[in-house]
């Protein structure tokens, strides 16, 4: 994978302004996984638009951009790569406060999935499953939620960020 470094400073920059005081083994959560996740989710492109209408550099559904744009005084801009970014890491925040029981990269998965398929589809799968606070376990019951092909999706979503930000790491 040819390592983009477009957009990596606003990245950088919206990682320490939501997630500087948030912990993965003790060591602040690398700005390269919401990078990972623009990348799996619109493949670099400020001007996507998904299936379902997700809108952007990360995909954000109109109503969840209006909902955040509102939220932190920004223009209703879906398609400005920058204001996209810090929707979406913000997004991210919100996801990750939902998930304080699972730790580390099983925090990250959850988060993933959630941003992609929905907090409550999540919460309703983890009720299911054994044990709740680990994403395997999750994954597994997740198609009785949201049916085999949506689970399929946000599985994975969640495999293709880690598999990006492996090879960002590594580059």
């Amino acid at each position: 994978m040819k390592n983009i470094i477009i957009y990596d400073e606003q990245f950088q920059r919206q990682a320490v302004t939501y997630f500087d005081n948030e912990l993965i083994d003790g060591c602040s959560v690398d700005w390269r996984w919401f990078k990972a996740q623009a990348i799996a989710e619109s493949d670099f492109n400020p001007k996507a638009v998904s299936s379902c209408g997700a809108q952007g550099l990360m995909q954000l559904m109109p109503d969840t951009f209006a909902e955040i744009a509102k939220e932190l005084h920004l223009p209703n801009s879906p398609f400005d790569p920058l204001i996209n970014i810090k929707a979406g890491v913000y997004y991210d925040l919100k996801m990750w406060r939902v998930w304080r029981k699972e730790q580390g990269l099983e925090r990250l998965r959850f988060m993933f999935a959630a941003y992609n398929s929905g907090v409550d589809n999540i919460i309703d799968a983890q009720k299911l499953a054994s044990p709740t606070d680990k994403w395997w376990a999750v994954a597994q019951v997740l198609p009785k939620i949201t049916g085999i092909k949506n689970a399929r999706q946000t599985t994975d979503y969640v495999k293709r960020i880690e598999a990006v930000y492996g090879q960002l790491i590594r580059s």
